[in-house]
């Protein structure tokens, strides 16, 4: 038995996910208010269910190019898309998380002042609903 219901017009709600793709055959049993039972003819139907493509969100660092030459005050801008939605994103500089936001975009200025001369790494991680994680890095030059 998947499900019941005492009131008209009965129905019940059937998850097809819980069974494999293929032939399942249904049938109904309905009792009166004494007890009698009837039941309905066997019916055959084919499950089909939809191939679920959970993939990682897509991260795209929009303001910076690999190898770009930074100084001063510097403005990172990046995106996600993903198909069933980004919920997190976060930016890294040199693996230290600097900010983070609940939106598939994030900006933030960083202050190449106070760090020393040289390459240093940007990273942003995106999640989707899931927890599926997309990162880009990128590494730039003072």
């Amino acid at each position: 038995m998947i499900g019941s219901d005492s009131s008209a017009p009965y129905s019940i709600n059937w998850d097809s996910k819980t069974v494999t793709d293929g032939p399942v055959v249904i049938t109904a049993k309905a009792f009166d208010l004494v007890g009698n039972l009837g039941i309905s003819s066997a019916v055959t139907i084919t499950v089909s269910n939809p191939v679920v493509v959970d993939e990682a969100p897509v991260v795209i660092i929009n303001s910076l190019a690999e190898g770009a030459i930074v100084s001063g005050l510097v403005s990172i801008k990046a995106s996600a898309t993903d198909d069933i939605g980004v919920t997190l994103m976060e930016l890294y500089i040199d693996g230290k998380k600097v900010t983070s936001v609940a939106a598939g975009s994030l900006s933030y200025n960083w202050n190449t002042k106070k760090i020393a001369v040289g390459s240093h790494t940007i990273t942003v991680d995106a999640y989707d609903l899931n927890g599926n994680m997309g990162t880009k890095s990128i590494t730039v030059i003072k």
